[in-house]
């Protein structure tokens, strides 16, 4: 009797504590997809917590009706089965679902991916309650031993997934471990029912012992705490970071210029304006932008990226090199500047989570003005916004980031480059013109001379519009604004 409640209570652990490993890894293999906004985190925990109710109802009602052994572990084969044929096709399914867009796509992709497992799953517990409890009187004790012991495993397993699992072995591996452990135990008992389930151990190892194929092209891949980081090379040698999501880039490689035909050659247009010696780099990729403002001035450079791995990325790959003019610092971008106590000539802004969403607290005036402060006399802040062409509300976070910065800086000029949206906002006032003026007569570098006569055609003031909102740390809807711009919806409903 003591074996039997200790392997129930071992199953509910066990149980547990992969229900919780699968939730995390469900934000890891969405977010190349659908990105990391609210909207995805959202819809993934909401398609759980439903899963995991109707999973303990089901199993409750089931467990009183034919509270055998045998069925319970039959649940958790059934559950592992389905991760299995998961494992397959995952990447496949949710290609295909990245068509339905952020929302419904996040939605039907938590449904297929994860709520049938997670459904069986959360029968077990209701399961072993009704298995062990042999008089009214145990119920209370039993109930709560089981919530405990399931409630520890999923603490164990959440902070496997975040700070083992995935970082160490990837989420291909992590489902697979996932796998492997229902599978034992479903065949431990099991086989403790019926000695012919012992032949199903042999498929722990039958399945998805290899990585998945990597892309034509691909020179490194893999995933940190922050980031899937992937490197790809063209056939011409230019390399290609992304973060996450195929879709867009973040850094780029070109083997015969420091130019790279990209909004990043347009971001040399500030240290080209304020004669820049000293220049902060808050998203620094793999280096592009770094790597341009060592080449083209005489300016020391500290770039800041949150995730070490990217770094690393850009060492091996983009030719990036720490040395007495360049400093790179592995942290978060707005920690970052608020310990500082540096004043910078050009402050770069370029910060997305892997994709086209923005995390909200670099965009509000509360962080501008931490970058005013930090700017010296003269100063220019120049922010990479996207914005992109061929969408009917393609302007809404430039109008948002604008408007904010209108709240902290007396001039703001943007240049429109098809998806992107370059601002620079300066910390005197100035005009267009001036801005203008010093553009075609800025004396330098050939190739940052002809990147400032075109930039002197294309820049303009930016018009502030009145009904924008200004973003604070209280009210920042910005996953909000860039899916109503990057889906074209008009109206979607507004988060508090």
């Amino acid at each position: 009797m003591k074996n039997h409640a200790t392997g129930l209570k071992i199953t509910a652990f066990l149980s547990g504590a992969v229900i919780m490993v699968l939730e995390i890894l469900g934000f890891r293999i969405l977010s190349p997809y659908f990105g990391y906004s609210v909207y995805v985190s959202g819809s993934l925990i909401g398609i759980v917590m439903v899963a995991l109710a109707l999973g303990y109802y089901a199993g409750g009602h089931i467990a009183d009706r034919r509270p055998k052994k045998i069925i319970l572990f039959q649940l958790i084969l059934a559950a592992d089965i389905y991760i299995i044929i998961i494992s397959f096709f995952y990447k496949d399914l949710l290609a295909s679902f990245s068509g339905l867009g952020v929302i419904y796509g996040a939605i039907v992709s938590s449904i297929v991916l994860f709520a049938p497992s997670m459904i069986l799953l959360a029968m077990v517990p209701p399961f072993i309650i009704r298995l062990m409890t042999h008089d009214s009187s145990e119920v209370g004790k039993v109930a709560g031993d089981i919530t405990a012991i399931g409630t520890i495993g999923s603490i164990i397993g959440t902070f496997s997934a975040t700070f083992i699992l995935i970082p160490w072995i990837g989420s291909h591996w992590t489902m697979y471990l996932c796998s492997v452990i229902l599978l034992f135990t479903a065949v431990w008992g099991l086989a403790a029912q019926k000695k012919k389930y012992a032949l199903l151990i042999l498929l722990s190892f039958a399945f998805n012992l290899f990585p998945p194929k990597t892309e034509p092209g691909t020179l490194f891949e893999k995933e940190s705490p922050y980031n899937l980081v992937k490197v790809t090379e063209t056939d011409n040698g230019r390399r290609i970071l992304t973060l996450n999501s195929n879709k867009w880039f973040h850094s780029v490689y070109n083997p015969h210029s420091e130019l790279v035909n990209g909004y990043y050659d347009y971001l040399n247009i500030a240290p080209a304006l304020t004669d820049a010696k000293e220049i902060l780099i808050l998203g620094m990729g793999a280096g592009t932008s770094a790597k341009q403002f060592l080449s083209f001035f005489d300016a020391d450079v500290d770039a800041v990226e949150i995730d070490p791995l990217v770094i690393e990325a850009g060492k091996e790959y983009f030719g990036l090199k720490e040395s007495v003019r360049l400093r790179i610092y592995a942290e978060d971008a707005r920690p970052f500047l608020q310990n500082s106590g540096k004043f910078y000539d050009v402050i770069e802004l370029d910060v997305y989570h892997g994709g086209v969403y923005a995390p909200f607290y670099v965009l509000t005036k509360e962080f501008f003005r931490s970058v005013y402060d930090h700017l010296s006399p003269g100063g220019i802040i120049a922010i990479n916004v996207l914005s992109p062409a061929m969408r009917e509300n393609r302007t809404l976070l430039v109008d948002t980031v604008g408007k904010t910065l209108s709240s902290v800086f007396p001039s703001i000029y943007k240049i429109d480059i098809t998806y992107n949206h370059l601002l620079f906002a300066t910390k005197e006032k100035t005009d267009l013109y001036s801005i203008k003026n010093m553009l075609m007569e800025y004396k330098g570098a050939k190739e940052i001379e002809n990147i400032t006569a075109e930039a002197s055609k294309k820049i303009l003031s930016l018009e502030i519009k009145e009904d924008a909102l200004v973003l604070s740390d209280d009210k920042a809807p910005v996953d909000e604004i860039t899916y109503r711009m990057m889906s074209g919806a008009n109206k979607i409903p507004h988060l508090p």
